[in-house]
């Protein structure tokens, strides 16, 4: 053998050792610990970062992590599952083993200062880790205000109207402006949501989801230059439930605007970014006040409607036999519709001495532009009489009075039952004792009639064979599924709410296949988390309208789904709210495992909607 070749034999029986202690040799794990990490320490305010909090080699952790903050800082866990890696290296023949689990959080802080965010604790295999605390700046904002036309980037929140009443709706609006980006040939065509505004570090508050429009609106700046900017608007309209302040906003919007481009190959090939510029921009809270209707001079039979409204009763029919019903017609017409109560008949001394009607509360349908309450009503005596006046009331916010609608009086006429087919007439007795009856035979008397004693004295019982008793069998059963049948549609007609509630999984699973045909992956997953809260709404018969994940988590709280389950929810909400403007961070939720997800929440939620008990028939009007 040569040299060079026992050189080369040598070389490889080193590799081969190597290789054979990197494949036998034991795994070794390393001591389990915690870290976390923030992806700036030097933020503006409502500014958001992201922090990952890793735990590695501690075994699964059990539970959510606990954080320790300062008062101001809002930190949102991003998830309650942790990712799991596994990851194996090899040193000198030497293996290690790690297995790290990540939660990813989001932070943002209002007003300038240091911050000290953590420690972090977290409990896995049996111990309690701990993560070192770490200090944040937020720095102070010049207050001088730059021309727009001067800026790369800004934004404004407009709300309208800035003062109503509960139930009342209200339209708010984020404008975006961002300032098309200049090449070589002018203009450059690309997409400045995606590829200029960073979305991650940005903060919309509620307008996620909301309605998009785009316009091109030219603005000078202080040297005289007219400069192009793209302006996007969302609107989004809610529904105030509740009487108080209402704050929407801040909204910040951090921007890598390019100061440098590269056309790539070719000569219809598109830009590419070489650098850019920080920008920022930002939009101050807006508040509005929600009030109450005044407790004076309040109507008794004020129901929480707040609006303007017209009535309108009618009766059919207006002629009937005692003992019949007259279907009384109550018709509003006005807005909102929505949530609106009828009036509460029983609270009506005169109509309830002259009928009987069920004291349930009204359930009414909307149709045709009116809401339309119907109830049975059965007079209690014979003779003309009149149905009395139905009065209802609601509160006009333009005029802030409280209106009563008074209906006018209905005449009817309720006629003595009729004996005819009920009773069989006799003749009268004074007339019976002149007349008599007899019988003429004409010919042949009874006699032709007769065919045979046999047939006379023959059997006629009719038998009844197999076929006829298994039909007779299935009567009854027949009859009990027609009635529950029945039954149940006609609840489903007259229970608004019940339909609502056992339509809730039908219309979910519309939705779900509605968002699979969405191409954009940010979409989509918006479509099903959306589809997922109005299943909720449905389902504890909430609110129409938008559901944020918080009040969604506080709703199912209160519903008894269970705090794990809750935060999870939320937590997966906020999650799809987020990626849904990250460029590429859709890659980080699978659509179909999102839906599979959701699921199995449902179950658990059917599960706890099934206890609720059933709705209050005096609940205040939503």
């Amino acid at each position: 053998m040569t040299r060079l070749g026992a050189r080369r034999w040598g070389m490889a029986s080193v590799v081969a050792a190597v290789f054979v202690a990197t494949i036998a040799g034991p795994a070794r794990a390393q001591q389990g610990r915690i870290e976390m990490h923030l992806d700036a320490r030097v933020i503006e305010p409502n500014e958001v970062i992201r922090g990952r909090l890793v735990c590695t080699n501690t075994g699964e952790p059990q539970g959510t992590p606990r954080v320790h903050v300062q008062a101001g800082v809002a930190l949102r866990l991003l998830g309650s599952t942790p990712s799991k890696i596994q990851s194996l290296r090899s040193i000198n023949g030497r293996t290690t083993r790690e297995v790290r689990y990540t939660y990813h959080f989001s932070l943002s802080v209002a007003v300038p200062g240091e911050y000290v965010v953590g420690p972090f604790e977290i409990d896995a295999g049996g111990k309690t880790y701990s993560a070192e605390a770490q200090t944040i700046r937020v720095t102070s904002v010049s207050a001088t205000a730059v021309p727009r036309g001067d800026s790369f980037i800004f934004t404004e929140i407009d709300v309208t109207p800035r003062s109503l009443y509960v139930t009342q709706s209200y339209t708010a609006t984020l404008t975006i402006g961002i300032r098309r980006v200049m090449g070589d040939r002018g203009h450059v065509e690309m997409n400045l949501l995606s590829s200029v505004l960073d979305q991650r570090a940005s903060q919309f508050a509620i307008f996620g989801g909301g309605e998009m429009t785009k316009t091109l609106r030219t603005l000078t700046d202080s040297k005289g230059r007219r400069n192009v900017f793209e302006v996007f608007e969302v609107r989004k309209t809610f529904r105030a439930d509740e009487p108080g302040a209402v704050t929407i906003g801040p909204v910040f919007l951090r921007a890598n605007y390019p100061t440098k481009l590269r056309r790539g190959f070719g000569f219809f090939s598109a830009y590419e970014v070489v650098s850019a510029r920080k920008e920022s921009a930002r939009a101050d809270a807006v508040s509005i006040e929600v009030k109450a209707p005044p407790i004076v001079g309040r109507p008794a039979d004020f129901k929480g409607a707040i609006g303007r409204y017209h009535m309108k009763v009618g009766a059919k029919p207006t002629r009937l036999t005692l003992g019949s019903p007259i279907t009384l017609t109550m018709t509003l017409r006005g807005n909102p519709l929505p949530g609106v109560a009828g009036p509460e008949l029983s609270t009506h001394a005169e109509l309830a001495s002259r009928f009987d009607f069920t004291k349930d509360e009204l359930v009414g349908d909307i149709e045709r532009g009116a809401k339309i309450f119907r109830r049975a009503i059965f007079p209690k005596h014979e003779g003309p009489q009149t149905i009395p006046s139905i009065r209802w009331s609601f509160f006009d916010p333009k005029s802030e009075q409280y209106v009563t609608r008074v209906s006018a009086p209905i005449d009817i006429v309720v006629d003595a039952p009729s004996l005819e087919g009920r009773r069989i007439v006799l003749d009268d007795d004074a007339g019976a004792g002149g007349r008599e009856s007899s019988l003429t035979a004409i010919a042949g008397g009874v006699a032709p009639n007769h065919t045979g004693i046999d047939a006379l004295l023959a059997d006629q019982r009719f038998v009844m064979g197999p076929g006829w008793t298994a039909v007779a069998s299935l009567g009854p059963l027949v009859y009990l599924l027609s009635s529950l049948l029945v039954r149940r549609r006609s609840r489903l007609r007259d229970d608004p709410d019940h339909a609502r509630r056992r339509g809730a999984r039908r219309k979910a699973d519309a939705g779900f296949a509605q968002a699979g045909k969405i191409t954009d992956a940010g979409d989509r997953l918006h479509a099903i988390a959306e589809t997922f809260k109005d299943y909720v709404a449905d389902r504890f018969l909430l609110a129409e309208g938008h559901l944020t994940a918080a009040e969604l988590r506080a709703e199912l709280d209160r519903r008894g789904v269970g705090e794990s389950l809750a935060g999870e929810i939320e937590s997966f909400l906020v999650t799809c709210e987020a990626v849904r403007y990250a460029p590429g961070g859709s890659d980080l939720i699978d659509p179909i495992e999102a839906v599979k997800r959701i699921r199995s929440w449902m179950k658990s939620i059917d599960a706890a909607a099934k206890h609720e008990p059933p709705p209050r028939t005096d609940r205040p009007n939503a």
